[in-house]
């Protein structure tokens, strides 16, 4: 840059470029790879969440909106969510009542209990026998581990192990010795 036209220019440049807005325009195919990604993370939430603080989806459309668009969260403990859809632009607001969330309250048995369930859910989903087989092994597996928690918490007795009969009781001859 040479010449006093470009010095004069150039500071001005600058305080174009700092007023200007900044746009980054993404490619296609990224914002659509973001917007699978964001869909996802949607439907995987929606497990962690209690139904009266999510909705299913756009209530004229059916689309999945990922978040609220606003948050309101009341000195009654009830919380207000705003959504808006980004393909129809239609919006709603759920409530919820924060205080009564009953995830918080859940015993670490209950949790477990709650994955057993989750498996059972999967296992009715399943594309073939093998992942139905796994499932319900795995969902076994979450209800024995949840028993067994309940018993460490002293919910449960422990098992009891049946009385043998007298007919049980008939010892049994031992090798080598004589009588």
């Amino acid at each position: 840059m040479t010449g006093a036209g470009d010095r004069e220019t150039l500071p001005r440049s600058r305080h174009n470029r700092r007023r200007a807005l900044n746009v980054i325009s993404y490619p296609l195919h990224l914002c659509r790879k973001f917007d699978r990604r964001w869909s996802a993370k949607a439907v995987q939430d929606e497990t962690q969440q209690s139904p009266s603080q999510r909705p299913n989806g756009c209530t004229a459309c059916g689309r999945i909106v990922a978040a609220p668009l606003h948050a309101t969260y009341l000195p009654t403990g009830n919380c207000v969510n705003q959504w808006r859809c980004p393909v129809c632009k239609n919006s709603w607001q759920t409530s919820a009542d924060a205080t009564s969330s009953t995830d918080i309250q859940l015993s670490p048995s209950e949790h477990l209990r709650q994955n057993a369930g989750h498996c059972l859910t999967l296992e009715d989903t399943a594309a073939n026998d093998a992942a139905r087989k796994q499932f319900r092994s795995m969902g076994d597996a979450w209800l024995a581990l949840a028993e067994t928690q309940e018993w460490l918490d002293g919910a449960t007795p422990p098992v009891s192990r049946p009385q043998p009969q007298s007919a049980d009781l008939i010892p049994m001859p031992t090798q080598g010795r004589s009588s």
